[in-house]
């Protein structure tokens, strides 16, 4: 750092470069993959798992969906009360059904 920078100021100063944390250098991916290496771990793991090597039981492992829950909408509260609530507006006069005029004149539009 500079002698003419404070100890608030942050970042490199110029001519100066910046400071790099080394767990934040990576060497990326590498150009080719070694497909042996990857080989050899895979079978490796596999042989570990089916070797008792591990407390894996597949009588264990819960599904991997859950059961399908299948409803009657028809027979829930909600709905049968929805139910008896068009029933009585349509007994009441309240409800407005196919064919009918709803109450109003007729109009200019129903000639045509």
């Amino acid at each position: 750092m500079s002698s003419d920078r404070g100890p608030h100021d942050l970042g490199p100063g110029p001519g100066e470069a910046e400071p790099v944390e080394p767990d934040l250098i990576s060497g990326g991916m590498p150009m080719r993959p070694d497909d042996e290496l990857y080989e050899a771990r895979v079978a490796r793991e596999r042989g570990e798992i089916t070797s008792g090597g591990s407390d894996y039981d597949p009588a264990d492992v819960p599904p991997a969906a859950d059961p399908e829950i299948v409803i009657d909408l028809t027979q829930t509260d909600q709905y049968l009360e929805e139910l008896e609530e068009i029933r009585r507006q349509r007994e009441a006069g309240e409800l407005i059904t196919e064919g009918s005029s709803g109450g109003f004149p007729p109009t200019r539009y129903e000639r045509d």
